[in-house]
């Protein structure tokens, strides 16, 4: 996928198509183009840096970084004016999503596939702790969702981002991992009455897992069963059937521009 960026402010933007590409582009959010703002020699410069700082985090994760390279890295990224939150969207996503399209392709071995997943949780955990002394309370009036592993997807990464991310833009969310058994979710979702449940897959075996969640959940028949929304790495690769009674995201803002659309900007009670 091609990651973009606003090169004024360095805000994650989205992805685009081809998402088995690892670019990056730069545009203009609506914000920084509402004032007028034409790009600086330093705005390019920056731009430039982040091109670097991808490829380090890209090398970092495959040579067994430690954690004193991920502090570095980190303080680099936020040095270059990236967001806490956007270190994460716009860069450690791409890494696990290209460690998993090496490991569908048999291009990785499992010590790769160890290395990149440490690596990230090294970059997430500094991260939340940097967001967790920012933090701020999201109010009561904000809707609520909670994103959930699909039984047998055991990476934990995805789930944890999105919720961070999500947070970050006014969303209250709840990231339960490791996941839970189909047969407990009705009790979380009377516990916490969300609008949407996110299932995070990362392969097409878990389909099975889905269907069950969505076939306790119509046997519990809650009075006010939230909408099903299928994600992650399998979801964005399209590999994944479509499920009736669930929708299949390829990306975070396409779930920020289906509550837009819907207008759900409050919580349920």
């Amino acid at each position: 996928m091609t990651i973009r960026w606003c090169a004024y402010c360095q805000e994650f933007l989205g992805e685009k198509a081809p998402f088995e590409n690892f670019d990056l582009s730069h545009g203009i959010c609506r914000p920084c183009a509402k004032k007028g703002i034409d790009l600086t020699e330093e705005e390019r410069a920056r731009s430039q840096e982040l091109f670097e700082i991808q490829k380090e985090l890209l090398s970092a994760g495959k040579n067994e970084a430690s954690q004193e390279e991920a502090v570095h890295l980190v303080e680099r990224a936020t040095a270059a004016g990236v967001r806490p939150i956007d270190i994460l969207m716009g860069f450690v996503t791409q890494l696990l999503r290209h460690i998993g399209k090496q490991w569908e392709l048999g291009e990785a071995t499992v010590a790769e596939e160890h290395r990149y997943t440490l690596f990230c949780e090294r970059i997430l955990s500094l991260v939340e702790s940097i967001l967790a002394v920012k933090k701020t309370s999201v109010g009561t009036e904000t809707i609520k969702m909670i994103i959930i592993g699909a039984p047998g997807n055991y990476h934990t990464l995805g789930v944890r981002i999105s919720a961070l991310w999500l947070n970050s833009k006014g969303i209250s969310t709840k990231a339960i991992y490791p996941g839970l058994p189909p047969e407990e979710i009705p009790a979380l979702l009377r516990e916490y009455n969300p609008l949407f449940l996110g299932i995070s897959v990362s392969l097409t075996e878990q389909a099975h897992g889905v269907q069950q969640i969505l076939h306790v959940i119509r046997e519990a028949k809650l009075p006010s069963p939230p909408e099903v929304i299928i994600g992650g790495f399998a979801a964005k690769q399209e590999i994944f059937p479509e499920i009736p009674g669930a929708t299949r995201v390829k990306d975070l803002g396409t779930i920020l521009e289906k509550l837009e659309a819907n207008k759900l900007v409050k919580q349920r009670t």
